[in-house]
């Protein structure tokens, strides 16, 4: 017995944003009342399922990013030499960087919630506030432009996104949350409004997998789900609750998954680098999806 449409149709449902809403204007008005330098400037907003518009109704954590935009890290480092040199000659590295940043968002969160409300996660600072009751990770990150190509200020080629620097692990890791909704935004207007609807049935599907411990909780994030439906053709988000969900299952059942884009189309969801996803994982949420689907 397949899952039956009125509980895809709870599934597809978002919950509400009242909430993250009211966090995210707390921190940007605790923000706000720092001392900052002149030359910095920065942006907050939701990221992840809230900012995407995937939320569910059970109550989600919530993500948001402080920004800074007016001092990006300008990464020259495929360049070749000659380039890379007048990078550096045009764009010397600025005094104030990513560290200090993250210091000084510490400060400001700290002073209009208290000390001991922020305590530092492996790549964001936890902030327990009172209400709303939801947990929260401040994501500090900069604007990060990658050049493959540069011969002057009026002459290059580069793509944007977000760094967030990982000291533990000496790196930087790179994403696309503008170019990741975008694209939602625009496959969500070409599946006439199917595309978030199916990703919260997946996700749905997939929490109630993990409370029935029939899936483990770490298998598949919720941006690993949002990437794999991306790919799913336009024409089979479509008709009903019950169409849009099953021809996406045996879709993704039926498909090679190794070269998929991720929905920001700037890597491949199976990368093989430090943050990506494995295509081992991703098989085993879909087949636990299709047991639960078929055993409902």
């Amino acid at each position: 017995m397949a899952i039956p449409d009125n509980q895809l149709k709870v599934w597809a449902q978002p919950g509400t944003v009242q909430g993250a809403k009211n966090t995210h204007a707390a921190i940007r008005n605790a923000l706000a009342g720092h001392q900052w330098p002149d030359d910095v400037h920065y942006v907050t907003y939701l990221q992840g399922s809230y900012r995407n518009n995937t939320h569910l109704r059970r109550q989600s954590d919530v993500d948001v990013v402080v920004e800074l935009t007016s001092l990006p890290v300008r990464d020259g480092s495929g360049l070749p030499g000659s380039q890379r040199e007048l990078l550096a000659r045009d764009f010397p590295e600025p005094g104030y960087g990513w560290r200090r940043f993250r210091r000084d968002v510490r400060s400001a969160l700290a002073g209009a919630f208290g000390d001991s409300r922020v305590r530092e996660g492996k790549k964001t600072w936890k902030l327990a506030m009172e209400s709303p009751e939801i947990p929260v990770d401040v994501v500090v990150a900069v604007r990060y432009l990658t050049y493959t190509e540069y011969s002057g200020q009026r002459k290059y080629r580069r793509t944007e996104g977000l760094g967030l620097y990982l000291p533990a692990e000496g790196r930087w890791a790179i994403n696309y949350p503008h170019r990741h909704r975008r694209n939602g935004v625009e496959k969500e207007k070409a599946t006439n409004w199917w595309f978030r609807r199916t990703i919260r049935m997946f996700k749905n599907a997939r929490a109630k997998l993990v409370d029935d411990g029939r899936l483990g909780p770490d298998t598949a994030r919720s941006y690993h789900i949002e990437c794999l439906l991306y790919n799913v053709p336009n024409r089979l988000l479509a008709g009903s609750y019950q169409s849009a969900y099953s021809s996406a299952l045996y879709w993704l059942r039926d498909n090679d998954l190794a070269r998929f884009p991720s929905q920001d189309k700037q890597v491949l969801v199976f990368d093989r680098g430090p943050d990506s996803w494995n295509e081992r994982d991703a098989r085993t949420l879909i087949n636990a999806l299709v047991r639960q689907y078929e055993d409902w």
